[in-house]
């Protein structure tokens, strides 16, 4: 039925807002009219971070000034869609450090004015098994109905969503990976534990290729590769090729521990480096004639 209203819930710094924005790109790449509601009236610039992950997601946003009642943009944000007939309701709600009486009686109030189809908990990977309780006492104010997974990108293998799963009963349904508005993957539970066991996720790294990659291209770098004439200019277009897919840490966190001499067991601060390394030969590339990249000598 629509409108398809969305609740999303979680503590902050567990990347609530960010996934927000993901998920309204998930489903307006589905073809699917989405509203956005700002309901996390609490926090420092809690409705400007989400106007700027709405703008990036291509959604509308239904906001009121910081202070206002969050229920009250729950009521709107919800008339609204019934009004103007959009598919997808997504609304954001407060987090705190700790789940206080206040943040609870806030979240009851906005559960009932909404009646979400789905109320979905957002959970850092890097929390380990401190999610478990924090993910039992959200599905006791508002039944939690799936899990989200943020922060996967670096160190944390998620170990602490299975804990949040246990204590709801409710499957992870995303997984979020990067700061980009389109980082954020479904679910598929083999891939996971894949990776949860260090022996990575070749098929979600395919997955990771963006729909305008030039396949063909890819072949005849591969192909050139293997004849040995790859030039300077074959290499600055994969490098270009990889860049769309994503960055070091998140590619590499796809492989195996094991592979390529362990790879991709490498540390954060060792990702962070060679990702440097590859921007400064990127711009190093741009500034070379085409001329000079196919024949340096």
């Amino acid at each position: 039925d629509k409108p398809y209203v969305i609740l999303v819930v979680g503590v902050n710094g567990a990347g609530k807002t960010t996934s927000i924005g993901k998920l309204a790109k998930f489903f307006k790449s589905q073809g699917l009219s989405v509203l956005v509601g700002a309901a996390d009236t609490f926090r420092a610039a809690a409705i400007e971070q989400l106007e700027e992950w709405s703008l990036r997601a291509g959604v509308d946003l239904i906001k009121q000034k910081m202070g206002s009642d969050p229920a009250s943009v729950s009521f709107d944000t919800l008339n609204s869609a019934i009004n103007k007939d959009y598919d997808v309701v997504i609304i954001d709600t407060a987090g705190r450090d700790q789940l206080d009486e206040d943040l609870q009686e806030e979240l009851k109030q906005i559960a009932d004015i909404v009646q979400a189809t789905e109320s979905l908990l957002v959970i850092d990977a890097q929390v380990g098994q401190a999610a478990g309780p924090v993910a039992a006492k959200f599905h006791e104010l508002v039944g939690v109905t799936g899990v989200i997974v943020t922060k996967l990108d670096g160190t944390a293998r998620g170990g602490g969503a299975l804990s949040a799963v246990a204590a709801t009963g409710s499957p992870i349904v995303f997984i979020g990976e990067g700061e980009h508005v389109e980082n954020l993957e479904q679910f598929e539970g083999d891939r996971f534990i894949s990776r949860l066991l260090g022996m990575g996720d070749i098929k979600g790294l395919i997955d990771l290729a963006p729909g305008d990659l030039d396949q063909e291209e890819a072949l005849r770098l591969t192909e050139r590769l293997m004849s040995g004439r790859f030039s300077i200019n074959d290499m600055s277009q994969q490098m270009e090729m990889m860049s769309k897919i994503g960055t070091v840490d998140r590619i590499l966190s796809h492989l195996p521990s094991g592979m390529f001499g362990g790879i991709g067991a490498m540390g954060k601060a060792q990702k962070e480096q060679v990702q440097s390394n590859l921007e400064r030969f990127r711009v190093i590339l741009d500034s070379m004639p085409s001329k000079e990249k196919d024949d340096p000598t």
